[in-house]
């Protein structure tokens, strides 16, 4: 049995209503407008930490991001899960 870190289940997300969701690191924009993701959950504080470092190098280098301008569009209007799965799509034979 293999796991993959850009596809498999394996990341605690505390959702704004409290439930924790389970999930892949495109579940991060899951739910904006109804329950979004708040932070991630984790046993320890240093586990949280090292998600999100993670998480932003994840996004780093899959988001080709010219200047601040497109950062802030980013920001404004964040890729859906589909969108955030098929980016990280590229890079899943390195992360199993």
């Amino acid at each position: 049995m293999s796991l993959n870190l850009l596809t498999g289940n394996w990341l605690p997300f505390r959702r704004r209503s409290g439930d924790l969701a389970w999930g892949p690191p495109s579940l991060l924009t899951d739910g904006l407008r109804d329950d979004p993701i708040m932070s991630i959950w984790a046993p320890r504080p240093d586990f949280t930490g090292a998600i999100q470092e993670f998480l932003i190098g994840l996004l780093s280098a899959s988001f080709e991001v010219k200047d601040e301008s497109a950062w802030r569009l980013l920001w404004i209007s964040p890729p859906s899960p589909a969108a955030l799965a098929e980016r990280f799509a590229v890079l899943a034979l390195a992360f199993n």
